[in-house]
């Protein structure tokens, strides 16, 4: 049968996407229609988010069509209208970086004989496929600095284990040397080899590992290494020269430690193990990270770092928060120390983020955003000032569903004191919406578990807001109210919050969670148990 109907084609796609390809089939200002749809049911993340290699599988499935009086197959969205398919291809070239580049390929593969040569069609299928070969390239390099990153760990583990005694200097020139001795440029990586490290993959045929001989110097003689393995055994061995020559200098050496030094050794012992271990974990990072990148990537980062440090604007080197995946977003926030900056340069840092709201991908923009508040948010021990208020009002506008994820995260972490729980209740109160409320109330139920005062502000405050919530959601809210009963039997908080959820959901609360919240009501001692027992008894049928 010949399908010759944008409708009848359109429905044939997975309802999830329905939506957009009839925005796109609108009347009047189709994109802006597509864009709308898209930001409403992709960015919110309220519910499961439409996969876009669905959409890209399901337009090139096969559909019969007439040609000459004979029939002829050809993929779908060759045969919807020429300007729904011109739409579709611009849509995808707006948020080609939110999209797999292996389900990418495939698509431009299939329909690339059904394209007219010089057509609006053929002119963005072009531009398309220069973005996947240049994630082919940025693959390959970032396989490749992975290897180096593994190689220059396993130098230090290895000097490490063979002798202690070796200062720090020393081992780190040795490394240093060992390191040079890998030139890049003789180290090549299929794709397929790296298609693990993020879902931006392309598949190739064929595993090749190259290098080419490369002499390793330990003591008098010189080794020729030419897989990994060798070179680890080369680096034994030459540890062990290094002991050797080295041991005598060290006993010179060591009484002629600077103050400075001393210093810093002093610090280090005195600062908490977890403090340490971040510190060096991020050192680690820094030095991955760098080595990840190509030359042009790192003069962006070095101008954002010395750009947003001063308070200025930067948004021409901003653009590597969007090619990037999440993954290389958290570490090159660390490398740029986003957790460290003051709240003038956070501000900065955030101002980019909210004017590139529009096409940076929503995971991008969730690792960018946790870097740069988590630490200042989990900090606040007063009421926070207006500048770093203003920074989490104005992010929480924007993408409030990243900032409830990392807010419910932080609490689900660590304790949180009344500070904490004011600003949280004035950001629901001024920036959320109604489906903010309900997933914020839903996500702070999710895990059982016992809460304290400062949580109680928070859900009275979306009670407060008239928040609908869904019979689920209640049955996990009195899970974690019968377990924080005996802690907070004493809280004025928790007796109010009590008699305003009885009042506001009394009505849809089934047998077994009346049942819950008469125990609950019974080991309550304030003054507010009677209120709430009153207001029990009318929803109560025991």
């Amino acid at each position: 049968m010949y399908f010759n109907n944008n409708n009848q084609l359109i429905n044939k796609i997975s309802k999830d996407w329905q939506g957009l390809l009839k925005a796109l089939s609108s009347p009047n200002k189709q994109l802006k229609a597509a864009e709308d749809w898209i930001k409403d049911v992709m960015s919110c993340g309220y519910e499961i988010k439409p996969n876009w290699t669905t959409l890209l599988s399901e337009l090139v499935d096969i559909e019969p069509n007439i040609v000459a009086n004979q029939l002829a197959f050809k993929p779908r969205i060759v045969l919807l209208s020429s300007d729904i398919q011109r739409l579709l291809m611009a849509v995808f070239f707006h948020h080609r970086h939110s999209i797999s580049c292996t389900a990418l390929q495939v698509f431009l593969i299939k329909i690339k004989p059904h394209l007219r040569y010089e057509s609006w069609m053929m002119k963005l299928h072009v531009l398309l496929t220069k973005h996947v070969q240049s994630a082919v390239t940025s693959l390959s390099m970032y396989k490749f600095s992975s290897c180096n990153s593994q190689l220059y760990q396993s130098l230090l583990k290895t000097l490490k284990n063979t002798e202690d005694n070796i200062t720090w200097k020393k081992s780190q020139a040795l490394i240093a040397e060992l390191f040079c001795c890998v030139p890049q440029d003789d180290v090549k990586f299929s794709q397929e080899e790296s298609s693990n490290l993020y879902d931006n993959d392309i598949d190739l045929d064929e595993h090749n590992y190259k290098q080419s001989p490369q002499g390793i110097k330990c003591g008098n003689s010189v080794q020729i290494v030419n897989s990994p393995e060798k070179l680890i055994e080369s680096i034994s061995q030459m540890s062990q020269c290094i002991v050797i020559s080295s041991s005598e200098e060290e006993e010179e050496t060591e009484p002629k430690i600077s103050g400075t030094r001393k210093r810093k050794q002093t610090d280090s012992a005195e600062e908490p193990p977890a403090k340490r271990s971040r510190e060096t974990s991020d050192e680690v990072t820094k030095i991955d990270v760098f080595g990840n990148l190509t030359a042009d990537d790192k003069v962006k980062i070095n101008n954002l770092e010395e750009n947003w440090r001063c308070g200025q604007q930067d948004s021409s080197n901003f653009d590597i928060f969007i090619t990037s995946n999440p993954q290389q977003v958290g570490s090159i926030c660390v490398y740029l120390g986003i957790s460290d900056y003051d709240e003038e340069c956070l501000t900065t840092a955030c101002e980019h983020l909210l004017s590139n709201s529009t096409i940076i991908p929503y995971d991008n923009t969730t690792v960018f955003m946790e870097y740069a508040i988590k630490e200042k948010f989990i900090d606040i021990t007063q009421t926070p000032t207006r500048v770093l208020a203003s920074v989490l009002m104005d992010l929480c506008k924007v993408f409030p569903k990243q900032f409830i994820d990392i807010v419910s995260k932080i609490i689900i972490e660590i304790p949180i004191n009344v500070y904490h729980s004011e600003i949280i209740c004035r950001i629901c109160s001024q920036c959320m919406e109604a489906r903010d409320h309900q997933y914020f109330i839903r996500i702070m139920a999710a895990t059982p578990r016992v809460i304290d005062e400062p949580i109680i502000s928070i859900l009275q405050s979306l009670i407060e807001l008239k928040v609908d919530i869904s019979s689920d959601v209640t049955v996990d809210l009195i899970g974690c109210l019968s377990l924080s009963r005996t802690k907070l039997s004493t809280s004025k908080k928790f007796g109010k919050f009590l008699l305003h959820f009885i009042n506001r959901y009394g009505k849809q609360l089934q047998t077994s969670e009346l049942s819950s919240m008469a125990v609950i009501l019974d080991s309550h001692s304030t003054f507010l148990k009677k209120a709430a027992q009153l207001a029990f008894k009318k929803f109560n049928s025991f």
